[in-house]
């Protein structure tokens, strides 16, 4: 008589009613991984995007606030800074450099304008 040798029946772990909810409960957990994986990327990359807009706006700010020093009467040095402070969220400094352009040259319509739009903060 002849033994034959049977392959163990693996395909029952699936099928089996017991381990269904743990099958299902991994499956939907690897999907909600996926998920917070793409979302995280797609957040750590506007978060970059963000740090790189602030920084180059930083820069111009320290650029024209320099000009500023050098040429005390230049209207359109203090209203870039102005509307610069004003896109970075200050606008206390915002409005001080509106209306130090406006004392330069009070009829700057750009200026008045601006500055009706900071008295609506």
């Amino acid at each position: 008589m002849k033994i034959k040798n049977k392959f163990p029946n693996i395909s029952r772990f699936i099928t089996d009613k017991e381990n269904a909810s743990y099958i299902l409960l991994s499956v939907l957990i690897l999907i909600a991984i996926v998920f917070i994986t793409v979302d995280l990327g797609i957040n750590l990359g506007k978060l970059r995007e963000k740090n790189n807009q602030t920084q180059a706006v930083e820069q111009e700010i320290t650029f024209w606030q320099k000009q500023t020093d050098k040429h005390d009467n230049f209207r359109d040095a203090y209203f870039r800074l102005a509307l610069l402070e004003y896109r970075i969220g200050d606008f206390n400094k915002s409005k001080d450099y509106t209306e130090k352009a406006l004392s330069i040259d009070p009829n700057f319509k750009q200026g008045i304008d601006f500055e009706k739009i900071l008295s609506g903060n």
